[in-house]
């Protein structure tokens, strides 16, 4: 179970406001109920972001003790109001690590672990006034990682292959690829041997053991159909979400994400955990490894 040992008290989404006021106010995240000093333990792993009292105008403030751990995705997972924690700035986590304690630090009612994910660590460590739009629901968020760790596990290590569907170039670094300069040559459609690999650019080669050229899969983009998977750029002119009525910031737009389901009018990019458009993206070629 997700949050086995956990009795939630506070669900993700508006609520009538706790400190009073009796108006409905967004939170942002869940609030867990164990045992006061119970251990906490990470719901997923990453880099520890920041350990320690959350400070007024951080974008921990009011938080009291706080572990923000960022995840592969990028996501900050933030455990707040502890009564102590046990890792430090900088350390690696693994899932299922103890960080900290059950505690009622900070702007609480009573002890308890709120528990929130962020779409970014930073600038303010991932903190906006827009809450609904900056942060994700825990528990959908963590169902998704679950689903993902399950369809992952036990697959065998083996020697990759690259399948080229469209004639691309080559380079010299992986540098070079990346920004596309400094061309070598002309990779053409095939199956390559994969050298190497480095920042997402991948190095093809005819010859098992010896480097080739250096080339970026994102390089080309097309209009298409889409597929669970599938590597896809959200257009500079996309405005809005699909499903909610926040706008898309900039920074997401021209970045390369991944497919995590396709519904008939718009598609549900995993990094981001929100629905686009079709008809707001461009497909990546679909190269692959094999």
């Amino acid at each position: 179970m997700l949050l086995e040992g956990y009795t939630v008290t506070s669900g993700y989404g508006y609520r009538i406001d706790p400190f009073g006021g009796g108006q409905d106010v967004f939170h942002p995240g869940i609030d867990l109920v164990n045992e006061h000093k119970a251990p906490i333990y990470a719901f997923a792993g990453g880099t520890v972001v920041f350990a320690g009292l959350g400070k007024t105008g951080s974008g921990l403030g009011g938080y009291g003790n706080v572990v923000l751990i960022k995840d592969l995705n990028g996501h900050g997972h933030l455990y707040a109001h502890l009564d102590s924690v046990v890792v430090t700035t900088g350390a690696q986590v693994s899932k299922g690590q103890m960080i900290g304690r059950q505690g009622a630090t900070g702007q609480v009612t009573g002890s308890h672990l709120h528990y929130e994910i962020r779409r970014e660590t930073s600038p303010s460590y991932g903190w906006t006034s827009d809450k609904s739009a900056s942060t994700i629901d825990p528990i959908a968020y963590l169902k998704l990682l679950d689903e993902e760790a399950k369809t992952t596990e036990n697959i065998p290590i083996h020697v990759m292959k690259y399948e080229v569907k469209k004639e691309t170039s080559g380079y010299v670094t992986a540098a070079d690829a990346k920004a596309g300069k400094n061309k070598k040559t002309t990779v053409k459609p095939g199956i390559y041997l994969v050298y190497k690999t480095s920042g997402g650019m991948i190095n093809v080669t005819t010859k098992n053991g010896t480097p080739g050229s250096w080339i970026n899969p994102y390089s080309v983009v097309v209009e298409g159909d889409f597929k669970v998977g599938q590597k896809v750029k959200i257009k500079s002119k996309a405005k809005k979400y699909s499903r909610s009525t926040v706008s898309i910031p900039s920074k997401y737009k021209n970045k390369s994400y991944t497919i995590q389901q396709v519904g008939n009018d718009d598609v549900l990019i995993k990094e981001l955990y929100s629905w686009v458009k079709k008809e707001d993206l461009l497909a990546v070629l679909s190269e692959k490894i094999l």
